[in-house]
């Protein structure tokens, strides 16, 4: 059998059950997987279906909403995203002023640290930077 393996830099997990833990893979993407392992015994094989990405990148954190396990925020070097895992859909959520790799990193440095409260995202970082990813969010 085969099985996908990776380095996790920082693991975060999600609020429901089974939870699904997520984080930034070495040399690749993000990638969250399911805690159930019902996946493992499928008579078919191995089914990737219970994998998957949830915008991001290496460098980055991934942390779910505490309030609804469906919403992901994902870092990566100049960049932050809002995943929906019952959509599908990742947003590009970059507080502004956007950052183009090559440009000094003003007031908001390359990768932000996500951390998450019981109300809303927040990063660890600055002042500044927690303000504008919270307004993001709640706009």
């Amino acid at each position: 059998m085969q099985y996908p393996t990776a380095q996790i830099y920082r693991l975060a997990t999600t609020a429901d059950f089974p939870y699904h833990a997520c984080g930034a893979q070495q040399d690749n993407s993000t990638v969250c997987v399911s805690s159930d392992p019902g996946h493992l015994s499928n008579p078919r094989g191995v089914s990737t279906e219970w994998m998957y990405s949830v915008g991001g990148g290496e460098s980055g954190y991934v942390v779910s909403h505490p309030a609804d396990p469906n919403i992901f925020y994902a870092g990566a070097t100049n960049a932050l995203t809002r995943y929906d895992r019952g959509t599908g859909i990742v947003r590009d959520i970059q507080p502004y002023p956007r950052i183009v790799m090559g440009e000094p990193a003003r007031d908001i440095p390359g990768t932000l640290e996500l951390d998450v409260s019981d109300r809303d995202i927040v990063s660890r970082t600055r002042c500044t930077v927690r303000r504008l990813a919270t307004s993001v969010e709640i706009l």
